[in-house]
């Protein structure tokens, strides 16, 4: 009686210091002015070079193995607790006793995954805007604006389409091991540009990358295991930018959008074609999105009818691939998305993905090189 007395009073006490630590890291973040910043630089990095390098060692997703033995658990659990509910008086007292002493642990484990969020994800989506570390200047941007930065872009993409392979039904074919490639890129980026000098763990290709297609997700940085994982089944021409995107997340930019743009720049200054192209054609998938809701119909079809054949054949076969796994599981996601992001000082939701193109117009507008580079 007195070992559980004391172990009913130490799980109340983790409990409340962990929620307290948790609420009191929101605070600061939202309303200390500049401690999200500082927290970034000086105490997240902590974690990549600990947990990051420490799951590094392992050759698949320690994130998703732990996500399939919770899901597993959970389920066999749910299962045999409504078996034991059908089997009279006596198994249904011991089935309560079962669930009074898992609560105990269960709460513990669920404020320190909520501490870890926070330490390692949660503060870093209140740091000071990314554009003004790197002496950008976003603003408004008009059609026209949006016209000039889809010819430069393509201009760009057309110069690449003479570097890269393509296979036998003349879709761009990857030739870089993109794993690598993507730590080598933003190391390279980090070089140029102090904000990003960091230490990138190993990204990870997701065993159920199938599933994260259904769920319309190209990649998912873990804030518990501290791992970039992406989906190994997309087209090629997306898993160099998710890679760097995800990577992005590492270097402790919270933001989708932000991490957009950091992927850009990492695939824009790799000395790999795969990687520049890909960059390459996802900044324009950006920027044609925001053209469609700006300009008439006829207009858009004309200017994308101007991309290079190449482009238009690897965009043609990259909305077809997640096309075919449209459907209730990806619409559920992206609600899910839009709430977590919204959640986490970002209003404009799934929609900030796309604020990428501000950050774009302000990179070109100032001549193509942010002047706080290292």
């Amino acid at each position: 009686m007195v070992f559980m007395k004391k172990r009913r009073r130490f799980t109340l006490c983790y409990c409340l210091l962990t929620l307290a630590v948790s609420i009191a890291l929101l605070l600061a973040a939202r309303l200390g002015a500049g401690f999200a910043e500082w927290y970034a630089k000086k105490v997240f990095p902590l974690f990549p070079h600990t947990l990051g390098r420490l799951f590094s060692l392992l050759p698949f997703s320690a994130f998703e193995l732990l996500l399939a033995l919770l899901s597993v658990g959970a389920l066999l659990l749910v299962l045999w607790s409504i078996f034991r509910l059908t089997q009279g008086q006596k198994a249904r007292a011991r089935l309560a006793q079962l669930w009074k002493a898992l609560a105990p642990p269960l709460a513990m484990a669920g404020c320190t995954l909520l501490l870890l969020y926070m330490l390692t994800l949660g503060v870093n989506y209140s740091r000071a805007p990314l554009a003004a570390a790197l002496g950008l200047e976003p603003r408004p941007s008009s059609a026209e604006d949006l016209r000039l930065l889809l010819a430069l872009l393509g201009g760009e993409a057309a110069l690449e389409t003479q570097n890269i392979a393509t296979d036998a039904r003349g879709y761009f074919a990857q030739q870089e091991e993109p794993r690598a490639a993507a730590r080598a890129a933003m190391r390279r980026l980090g070089e140029v540009y102090e904000p990003f000098d960091a230490y990138y763990p190993k990204p990870k290709a997701a065993i159920c990358s199938r599933g994260l297609s259904y769920l319309q997700l190209a990649g998912i940085y873990s804030p518990f295991t501290v791992e970039a994982n992406y989906n190994k089944d997309m087209p090629p021409t997306d898993i160099p930018f998710c890679i760097c995107h995800e990577l992005a997340h590492l270097a402790g930019y919270a933001r989708e959008d932000e991490a957009n743009f950091i992927a850009f720049l990492a695939c824009k200054g790799s000395g790999a074609a795969d990687f520049r192209y890909s960059g390459l054609l996802n900044a324009l998938g950006y920027v044609l999105n925001a053209l469609y809701a700006e300009i008439p119909a006829a207009q858009y079809r004309e200017l994308y009818s101007d991309l290079p054949e190449q482009v238009r054949r690897d965009m043609q076969f990259n909305a077809a691939y997640w096309q075919a796994f449209a459907g209730p599981a990806a619409q559920l996601s992206r609600a899910v998305n839009d709430v977590y992001l919204k959640a986490n000082d970002q209003p404009q939701g799934v929609k900030s993905y796309g604020r990428m193109v501000d950050l774009l117009l302000a990179y070109y507008g100032g001549g193509g090189k942010p002047e706080k580079g290292k």
